[in-house]
């Protein structure tokens, strides 16, 4: 059986002086009482004691339910083992910041009464045990700390709140409930004064049903979670919406903001509220905005509803499962920040590059005229010297280079080919034999003969070209 747990938190100052004066009066009513430590008190005297010190009487008490748990150290115990002897039952989780509280005053209470029929048994109702035994020796609790994974029997008590605490009396009926934290040791003169009655004569009377029967005296708020982002995204805020709903009056609660339980890479930015009504039920929607700082999968787990309800004094906490998200990398574009950062600076070089080379062939003679007349001969002629001085100085491929460069200024229909015999003596040391070079000197110099007017072109013919 499933059952919401809340843990009661306590931020009220201390008790004012006639507070502290009424219980300094009722301990000294309990010692100095007529009935000494042999008279049985009824019932009605119990209920007055009891609520004397502020616990909860029940009217009439009812029958607790045995149950069987084990220990911290793996002994099993009952309650029926506990017959003959008053019973403080305690309920507790190791997350519940006011049982961490309250467990010293119950040491002490169960110190003092040693060796009387004053019992401490304290549940938990830790899902998982692991951490419960830790946390007794961490506290160096001597009464039995028992393990309950399964809140079977939190369930049967109506536990739904932690630290609850009930009454149970050598009969085995359940007479008062204590809700949140609270000084046990102070209630040590309640107990002596119980514990020196006379032993009852009556049977155990335990519960045959599977749940005790007490009245309502809580029906808590409940809560459902919904991320309103289905696809959160890192470095952007959402939002996480907690509906809280119960039925009644709005004033029969004082809702708190909840607070979410986030992990580091999570960070909490701010919270606001809308309330509304539907079907007769009070509806407050918190909108708690939360931001990722990076990408992945993150539990915003537990979430915890606190509120104070119309006549309790104490503060009171409900938990309920949190959202488990995948958060998104943030993207411009379809890209991640650094791959949109590693394209843009390649774009960047990229036009960077395309700018230098066009500027650089803008400069350079030996490119092509853009214009679509026809090549100046005279540059012609300077292109040739100038590639016909790299040969001559050994620099094959600035020879090619400069060949590739005037054939594209020629229109040679051989263009292509030039280009990759310039391109391997270049990038793969592949340098044509001394016959194909000075093939292709001769033919890029018939080349640009053919474009000297007459009068140069006579004198062109009257030179005699040295072998090479």
């Amino acid at each position: 059986m499933e059952a919401i747990m809340r843990c009661t938190t306590s931020t009220r100052p201390p008790a004012p002086t006639a507070a502290r004066y009424r219980a300094a009066t009722l301990a000294v009513a309990l010692l100095a009482s007529p009935l000494g430590r042999t008279a049985a008190a009824g019932a009605n005297e119990v209920a007055g004691l009891l609520s004397g010190a502020g616990i909860r009487p029940l009217r009439p008490a009812a029958a607790a339910v045995d149950f069987t748990l084990e220990t911290t150290d793996g002994t099993r115990t009952s309650l029926k083992d506990q017959h003959g002897s008053w019973v403080v039952l305690t309920f507790f989780a190791t997350w519940c910041g006011p049982c961490a509280m309250e467990m010293p005053s119950l040491a002490k209470l169960a110190a003092a009464m040693q060796g009387k029929p004053v019992k401490v048994l304290a549940i938990s109702i830790d899902d998982d045990p692991a951490p419960v035994a830790a946390y007794a020796r961490d506290r160096q609790l001597t009464f039995p700390v028992l393990v309950d994974p399964s809140h079977k029997v939190a369930a049967a008590y109506q536990a739904s709140s932690v630290p609850v605490s009930y009454i149970v009396d050598p009969a085995g009926a359940l007479v008062g409930i204590s809700r949140g934290a609270r000084d046990w040791s102070r209630l040590v003169p309640l107990f002596e004064r119980l514990s020196g009655e006379e032993p009852s004569a009556a049977p155990p009377s335990y519960a045959q049903q599977d749940k005790i029967e007490v009245p309502a005296v809580l029906t808590p708020p409940t809560a459902t979670v919904a991320v309103a982002d289905a696809a959160p995204v890192a470095g952007r805020d959402f939002a996480v919406q907690v509906k809280i709903t119960w039925a009644g009056n709005f004033d029969e609660y004082l809702l708190l903001p909840p607070e979410i339980h986030l992990p580091a890479e999570v960070l909490a930015k701010g919270t606001a509220a809308t309330t509304s009504s539907v079907d007769g039920r009070q509806v407050v929607t918190y909108a708690i905005s939360v931001q990722p700082q990076s990408a992945g999968k993150f539990a915003l787990d537990p979430i915890e509803l606190r509120y104070t309800a119309r006549g309790e004094k104490e503060p009171m906490t409900a938990r309920v499962p949190g959202p488990t998200v995948e958060v998104l990398p943030w993207t411009i574009l379809g890209l991640t920040p650094p791959a949109f950062a590693a394209v843009s600076l390649l774009a960047l070089a990229l036009v960077s590059a395309l700018g230098f080379a066009w500027r650089r062939r803008a400069a350079d003679p030996r490119a092509p005229a853009p214009s679509p007349q026809a090549p100046d001969v005279a540059a012609l002629g300077k292109q040739l010297d100038e590639a016909r001085r790299k040969r001559l100085d050994g620099d094959v491929a600035g020879f090619l280079a400069d060949a590739v460069g005037l054939a594209r200024a020629l229109g040679d229909t051989d263009l292509a080919a030039l280009e990759a015999i310039a391109a391997r003596a270049r990038y793969g040391g592949g340098a044509p034999s001394r016959e194909d070079l000075t093939d292709l000197e001769r033919k890029l110099e018939r080349q640009v003969n053919a474009r000297v007017p007459n009068s140069q072109k006579e004198q062109r013919d009257a030179i005699r070209f040295a072998k090479l």
